[in-house]
């Protein structure tokens, strides 16, 4: 009874899966999807044990599949434990697929699915209608909300997002929805009213796959087609003794997708400019190349030992920051932070090292040997052995787009388990290895197996606890942006720290939060002592959650990046030392990531608030030479150039900020500005013109553009500018009598600072 509800929740969630969402502004859709994993898996594998304890018995299914999943799980743990266990290696924010963590629930998914199916036939072809149920759920609800988001129940907030992860992932798994629909159709595992549903799934994922339009899905698809239909021939001519003709005629649907598909690889674009505009789907990824990935690796596994075990499970988004090429900074891309390189497989080629390469090699050498077996074998396609064909491609399918792409949770999750009911079917009908309490061996082993279930079970419940906590940061980042209200979000990030106390993410989010409380204090005033110590109680609180981040995870810049800012913030002189700690602050956010400009921004602005212009000058110059088109660092140059008196050197730096962004009205003032005190009218008036196009009520630049007006000799175009400015300022009584100068053919403003 337990087993056969334990088969149940692993269905269940099968049929979830691809389209559970929960439909919460701050819970992003990895989040939900790996929220039903970890519960699918700490359900069913509580039952599974506690079915074993009653029976006494272990049955495992017979083949190396199940074993060559547990060696990638001790591969990582070997690897997490080289690298001394940090929490980034064991759990991450709980979805990433690279942690011990993950690997452990997706291993338990796939082997609770080949242990709890393996000999019951029925139940497996439940599993495999439960998948096609979900994979339709997910097409037909996908396609309903691109034409009709009305009808998306609120699960979706925008008509460019789907209910899976990226569009990448949901286009291969329309390409293994309709590979699915054709290959099984005459399988006899899809019987009655059941083919209809097939028909359905079909015919939403082939339309699902021109709409989202990726080449590499084509082309995989196109070759799953392909080979279903090779299969199916050569089978039809040995076994059934068909001519040539006829084998390849039975399966023609195949051929005729893997045609179509190939087809549309090519000249696909063409129909897909025919789509309305609005279910034209269009995705920017952006992930490192193969290059970029085996550049930071090859600098990553230095020593013997890392070469070994790896740098640790997923620890490549700080051997990015580490190691990434300069060029990066030329992309749009700069500031990104990676966490996987250009494949989840060529990640871990790295993060676990020559022990994770053997783990991954081992399982996908399996799959190609049982592929060579299934071609070497001549039976007929009996439904058992449709369904193992399928599989077995659908594995290698899978398998592949995790070489070549970064899935996300839910294709991950699915991923394992096809490789879970892949090992049910390479078992067939021989008899489970069998493991009794009878014997004192059995009962060893027999131990061992049901206590693997406790490792799975607390893994899963670790990656349940920090996504609860970063969806709760998720909900104060949320409450803050649309309330505005301090309380509220800190209510939120309190939950948050509650749930996982040593999250680093919600002890960022609590400094960065607790420094607006401050800012929000000072201005307020400190006139009595209860608000100066409310002031000393918050910002000691403040600190002290940038350090407790630090002490999580020291190799992550944005922690150091925080503090500083906190400390940064009270580098006025108002607190003694704060300089130096923001400063210092500064340099380990810089060493953590050494390519990246931020940092060296930061401490130019630390500079210029002291007046050290020199040394602002020579950080800004690194800053830029680390990223020639950084605005913001170009931008704060010409200002320093212009207050130490070069004012070519200003300009120049100024015409530039201008050109790399030249929507900001900020940096054609600055550029007029400088201009102006320059001595040049004309050249001001012209940016300041530009600035003031961008914003109409940029009081300072109306202004100057109206002092420019009248160094050109233009009073009644000056006197204009100046009225504007009035009227935006209407308390400015200085500014009526500026203009009544002017008419009064005196210098306007003489006692009064242009500044002003």
């Amino acid at each position: 009874m337990l087993d056969g509800i334990a088969r149940l929740v692993i269905a269940g969630g099968v049929a979830l899966l691809p389209f559970f969402v929960l439909p919460l502004p701050w819970m992003a859709v990895s989040q939900s999807k790996m929220l039903l994993v970890v519960s699918v898996v700490i359900v069913a594998g509580i039952l599974w044990a506690a079915a074993r304890l009653f029976e006494g018995a272990v049955h495992l299914p017979r083949g190396a599949l199940l074993y060559a999943g547990l060696f990638l799980v001790i591969a990582y743990a070997l690897s997490a434990g080289f690298a001394g266990f940090p929490t980034n290696s064991l759990v991450g924010q709980g979805i990433e697929q690279d942690t011990l963590a993950a690997v452990i629930v997706l291993y338990a998914a796939f082997a609770l699915t080949s242990v709890l199916f393996v000999g019951h036939t029925a139940a497996l072809r439940m599993l495999v209608h439960a998948f096609a149920i979900g994979l339709t759920a997910l097409f037909a609800y996908q396609m309903l909300y691109l034409f009709v988001p009305a009808a998306g129940f609120g699960l979706l907030t925008s008509p460019t997002n789907n209910i899976l992860g990226s569009w990448h992932d949901l286009g291969i798994l329309a390409g293994l929805g309709l590979f699915m629909a054709a290959a099984l159709f005459r399988s006899g595992i899809f019987i009655g009213y059941w083919r209809y549903l097939l028909v359905a799934l079909g015919a939403l994922a082939l339309f699902l796959l021109f709409i989202i339009h990726f080449n590499d899905v084509f082309w995989g698809t196109a070759a799953l087609c392909f080979l279903g239909w090779m299969a199916a021939m050569r089978s039809n001519m040995q076994s059934d003794s068909l001519s040539f003709k006829d084998a390849a005629l039975r399966p023609i649907a195949l051929l005729v997708l893997s045609v179509v598909l190939a087809l549309s690889a090519l000249f696909g674009t063409s129909v897909w400019d025919k789509f309305p505009e609005s279910i034209r789907i269009s995705e920017i990824e952006v992930r490192p190349s193969w290059q970029g990935t085996f550049d930071v690796g090859r600098q990553s596994l230095g020593a013997p030992a890392s070469l070994l075990f790896g740098t640790g499970p997923n620890s490549f988004i700080r051997e990015w920051g580490m190691h990434k090429p300069v060029g990066v900074n030329s992309t749009p891309f700069w500031n990104t932070d990676f966490n996987f390189g250009v494949g989840i497989i060529p990640t871990s080629v790295f993060t676990a090292g020559i022990v994770g390469t053997l783990a991954w090699a081992s399982l996908i050498f399996i799959v190609l040997g049982l592929m060579l077996r299934f071609v070497r074998e001549v039976r007929p396609l009996s439904t058992g052995r449709t369904l193992f064909g399928f599989l077995l491609v659908a594995s290698a399918y899978a398998i592949l787009f995790h070489m070549i792409y970064t899935p996300g949770v839910g294709l991950s999750a699915i991923t394992f388990i096809l490789l879970g009911m892949l090992a049910v079917v390479v078992a067939g009908d021989r008899q489970p290895r069998t493991l009794s309490t009878a014997s004192v061996k059995g009962a060893t082993l027999f131990a061992v197996v049901v206590l693997l279930a406790v490792p799975a079970a607390f893994a899963a419940g670790l990656i349940g606890r920090e996504i609860a906590s970063n969806a709760l940061v998720n909900k104060a980042s949320v409450s803050f942006n649309q309330s505005g209200s301090v309380s509220d979000a800190h209510a939120a990030i309190s939950s948050a720290l509650a749930v996982s106390p040593r999250n680093d993410r919600a002890h960022r989010a609590a400094a960065e939060l607790g420094l607006v409380e401050f800012m929000q204090g000072v201005s307020t005033g400190t006139d009595t002592d209860e608000a100066r110590a409310q002031l000393q109680q918050t910002l000691q609180t403040t600190i002290q959650h940038g350090l407790t981040a630090i002490s999580i995870d020291d190799a992550n810049y944005q922690n150091w990046l925080v503090l500083a800012q906190v400390y940064g913030s009270l580098a006025d002189g108002s607190v003694e030392g704060a300089y130096e700690q923001a400063k210092e602050n500064y340099q380990r956010a810089f060493d953590a990531n050494p390519n990246n400009p931020v940092p060296k921004l930061r401490l130019a602005q630390l500079a210029i608030a002291r007046n050290e212009i020199a040394e602002a000058r020579t950080l800004l110059t690194d800053a830029i030479t680390l990223k020639p088109d950084f605005a913001a660092a170009i931008f704060l140059l010409s200002q320093v150039e212009a207050a130490d008196g070069k004012g070519d050197a200003a300009v120049q730096a100024a015409a530039t900020a201008v050109q790399l962004v030249p929507d900001d009205p900020l940096g054609w003032f600055n550029l007029g500005y400088i201009l102006y005190v320059g001595g040049s009218y004309q050249d001001a008036a012209a940016s300041l013109e530009q600035a003031i196009m961008r914003a109409t009520d940029y009081s300072n630049a109306v202004f100057f553009l109206g002092m420019s007006y009248y160094q050109l000799g233009r009073p009644d175009d000056a006197i204009s500018a100046f009225q504007r400015v009035l009227e935006l300022n209407p308390s400015e009584a200085w500014l009526q009598k500026g203009i009544e100068d002017i008419r009064a053919g005196v210098t306007p403003f003489a006692e009064t600072p242009a500044e002003e």
